[in-house]
Parts: C-alpha cells; sequence; structure tokens
C-alpha cells in the first residue's frame, strides 16, 4: 500500500489450518535499492512480547488470476535479494494475520455451492451420521459440471442458522461450514459467526471451534473471503476431541437422528441461557485439556468446575443478591452478625487483642459467617438440580485442593495404574460438568458417558433423569 505498482510482480499466497496464511512476493529486475519505490518495510509499534491493533489497512494489496482484488494484512515477513545470470530478483516472504480475497463462482477455491449463498463460516472437527436436509445439486467444475449432493441440518429458523457438511473437494478431515441469513453486510461479516452460535458449535464439537474463514456472496456470483491467519489447529488434535453427542457413534449409528431432532430446542435454550451463564469460559479449561498433560488434567477441570459453581452462583440468586433458598435471610444474617459483634466488643479487653486482632475478626464476621464450605458450593449446581453425586464423584471433588492447591495426585508417571486413576477423575469431573449444563439446557437426549470403564468399544449411552429437568422453570 501507498507505493508505486509494479505489474512484473507475482506472488502466492497460501492457507492451511496448521500453518496459517502464508505469502511470496517476486519482483524480478528490482535490486534492492529500486525495491523502495514498490516496498516499505512494516513499522512495529511495540517491542518483543507486545501485542499490537488488529491491522485495517491492508499491507500488500493485488489482483487474482481473474482479475479480482486480494489484499494481505501482514503480520511478519522477510526480505531476500537473489543475483543470477537473467539479473536481480527480490522475494519477500512472510505470514499475514488475515487476508481478504475474492472468487468467482468457478474457481475451485472458493466452494460457491457447497452452502446457500450465505454469510458463512468454515470449521473443522464437526461430523455426524445423519443429515436432516439432503438435496441434489449441480455447479460448474473445471470444464465440465458437477452433480452432487448437499447435506445440512438446522439448528434455527429464525434466524436461519444451519450446518453444513463440507464436500470431499475441500480435502480436510469433518470438515462444515455455519451460514446465517442475518448477517447481511460486511459489518456483520466481521464478527460472523455470533457469540452464541459459535460457543453452541464448540460445545458440539467437544473443543473450541477454530472459525478459518468467513464468505459473503456478492453480485455477479462473486464470493469474498476473510481468512482468519492467527485461527490455527493441530489436525493431530482433532482426534482428541470428546463431543457430548453421539452425533458420530459406530456402534449405533441411528443415535444421529434423535440428536439432530433436539438440536433446534437445544440451540435455542442455548442461546437464551448463555446469556446469564458463560458456558465457553465453563468450558474452556476442558477444552484446553486435550492438547495439554496429563499431570494437568484434573487441574484444569477443577478450574472449570469452580467457574460452573461461580456461574450457578450468580445465575441462582434473587434480585436482591441472595441465592434462592439460602443458609438465612437478611434480616436473620444482620441480627446475628450484630450480637457476634456485640460480643467481641465485650470481651476484647480482657482477651487483650490488638485493633488488628479486633478489625480482622469482624471482616470474618461479615464477609464468611453463613458462607457455604467451597466444597457444598462447587457441588450446588447439583444438589440443587436434584442430581445425587456418587461416593466417587465427591473423593473426585475433594481433589480440588490437591490439584489446585500445587499438590500431585498423580506421583509416578510411569505407572500406568496411576495414569488410568488420573484419567478416571478427570473424565469424572468434566461428566460432571457436562451432565449439569444438559441440565440446565433442557436436554432430554442421548449423551456419551465418557467417565464410565466398561469392555465394550465404545462408551456408554445415557439420558439424564427426569428429577435433573424438575427445577429449570423455578431456576
Amino acid at each position: 500500500m501507498d507505493c508505486e505498482v509494479d505489474t512484473s510482480a507475482t506472488g502466492a499466497v497460501s492457507w492451511h489450518p496448521e500453518k496459517g496464511i502464508t505469502y511470496s512476493i517476486t519482483f524480478p529486475g528490482r535490486p534492492p535499492q529500486m525495491l523502495r519505490r514498490y516496498y516499505r518495510p512494516p513499522h512495529f509499534s511495540g517491542g518483543a512480547g507486545s501485542l499490537v491493533e488488529k491491522q485495517t489497512s491492508p499491507r500488500w494489496i493485488g489482483e487474482t488470476a481473474d482479475e479480482l482484488p486480494i489484499q494481505l494484512f501482514g503480520l511478519d515477513e522477510v526480505v531476500e535479494s537473489h543475483t543470477s545470470a537473467a539479473g536481480f530478483r527480490t522475494e519477500i516472504r512472510g505470514s499475514a494475520g488475515s487476508a481478504s480475497a475474492e472468487f468467482t463462482r468457478d474457481c475451485p477455491l472458493g466452494f460457491y455451492d457447497q452452502t446457500l449463498p450465505r454469510p458463512r463460516s468454515f470449521f473443522l472437527g464437526f461430523k455426524s451420521f445423519h443429515w436432516p436436509c439432503s438435496e441434489e445439486i449441480s455447479f460448474p467444475h473445471g470444464n465440465g459440471t458437477m452433480q452432487t449432493s448437499r447435506r445440512s441440518m438446522s439448528l434455527s429458523t429464525s434466524p436461519d442458522v444451519k450446518i453444513y457438511e463440507a464436500s470431499s473437494l475441500m480435502k480436510f478431515p469433518d470438515g462444515a461450514w455455519v451460514t446465517n441469513n442475518d448477517a447481511e453486510n460486511d459489518a456483520a461479516l466481521t464478527s460472523y459467526p455470533s457469540r452464541s452460535t459459535s460457543g453452541f458449535v464448540s460445545f458440539l464439537v467437544g473443543r473450541r471451534a477454530n472459525f478459518f474463514w468467513r464468505d459473503s456472496f456478492l453480485a455477479g456470483s462473486i464470493l469474498r473471503r476473510l481468512y482468519n491467519g492467527s485461527e490455527r489447529v493441530m489436525l493431530r488434535t482433532l482426534r482428541d476431541a470428546l463431543p457430548p453427542l453421539p452425533l458420530f457413534y459406530s456402534s449405533e449409528p441411528n443415535l444421529a437422528q434423535t440428536v439432530t431432532e433436539h438440536l433446534p430446542s437445544l440451540f435455542a435454550t442455548y442461546c437464551g441461557i448463555n446469556e446469564k451463564i458463560d458456558l465457553p469460559f465453563i468450558l474452556g479449561p476442558l477444552w484446553s485439556a486435550s492438547d495439554g498433560l496429563i499431570t494437568d488434567l484434573l487441574a484444569l477441570a477443577c478450574v472449570s468446575l469452580e467457574r460452573l459453581a461461580e456461574e450457578w452462583t450468580h445465575y441462582n440468586q434473587n434480585p436482591n443478591g441472595q441465592a434462592k433458598g439460602g443458609f438465612w435471610s437478611r434480616t436473620q444474617s444482620g441480627k446475628v452478625r450484630f450480637a457476634l459483634e456485640k460480643a467481641l466488643d465485650a470481651v476484647a479487653a480482657d482477651a487483650e487483642l490488638a485493633p488488628a486482632q479486633i478489625d480482622i475478626i469482624k471482616k470474618r464476621i461479615n464477609s464468611q459467617l453463613g458462607q457455604p464450605a467451597n466444597a457444598d458450593k462447587l457441588i450446588s449446581v447439583f444438589t440443587d438440580r436434584g442430581m445425587e453425586l456418587t461416593s466417587f464423584e465427591m473423593d473426585c471433588v475433594k481433589q480440588r485442593n490437591v490439584s489446585l492447591h500445587g499438590r500431585q495426585t498423580m506421583v509416578d508417571c510411569g505407572d500406568v495404574t496411576q495414569i488410568d486413576a488420573e484419567i478416571k477423575r478427570y473424565d469424572t469431573i468434566r461428566m460432571m460438568i457436562i451432565k449439569a449444563l444438559l441440565s440446565l439446557l433442557q436436554y432430554h437426549g442421548p449423551y456419551l458417558n465418557y467417565a464410565a470403564r466398561l469392555p465394550q468399544k465404545d462408551f456408554p449411552i445415557q439420558r439424564l433423569p427426569s428429577h435433573a429437568f424438575e427445577n429449570v422453570k423455578s431456576a
């Protein structure tokens, strides 16, 4: 940008889910001293380790082979000069934070017809045995026409939110699109998908979903794509995701139909409750656990459990800030605290208490008196919803103090028995959290129990008991 145009320069831009956006630009016959007309070194406003604002102006502008615009928002680049018998040649290679490109309908990079022409985002890691909607389509491909089917499932009709299966042309495992007919302009597209939609898709995938690019459809069968270079994922880690619902269950593939029938109501409840309880915030430590060490699993699960307890405490409060069905009323609390402070003042001199000691005791009276023990707080969402915990689940909750206070729960990392016990503790707390959230989301369908240890190949399928939904309206 802001330099002369060099029509002889050529370049290549590549995207990959593991590497992000990379590019190389070649200036033939341009020695370094001439490059100043066409190139300016990037300006870095911060030092090592600092954050900088996302660029709003492109660093490079050009045209594709179809004479459509392409823009690169660079993060890092290097300049290399080469001399040969043909003369000077300067090459610039770098990585981009984002890139904008436009494609014609028949361009094989656009995947134009894989969805209806609505704003959409592409992500990996989603698969299902059942797609309720299947339609036959045909579109230009190469020098001919391709005929195939397009499969999708609906999450909502108003707005119209759908998940489409990515075809084999994408060359990536378990790819999918999310479309929404609400985002009809570029301003809305920059933050698409919505917070609720991205959180719900992550919930279904069993890990934070990476939305690698966003598409908008322009006039004249032109597609504009915004690639997000900072969204990256190791493809092998997709195998470690633990989706809570059996959309892809090898032993009983028909279960996927049951789950997809529940998805619209589940999505509607999710969007409503996500305004009050931050579900991605609760599940975040669990989503990152699969990329970490076994020694960190329990600690991350306990962080997630702490977040669930805290979010539930705020959600389950009356307008006056007290827990519904709490330990005592504000009047009772005030009278007891007043009596205790009065008794403290009466014995302070005889007990030879220093002013600092008196101050600390009074703070304890006013801040901690009547508060439930932390262990009770951690299981309150389960007891409030009538979900009885097993003795082993209670033992796992008690490990919270051990793990979060820096002590090891798995001493010998070479002992398979200890490794298995640690993973089971993690799986148990993880499933406690999932079941609590399914109860809050009023989900009556099947789910996968990853905490079970059975001889069968697949994890067992279970459903929440009916009493787990009895307090939904009152809560």
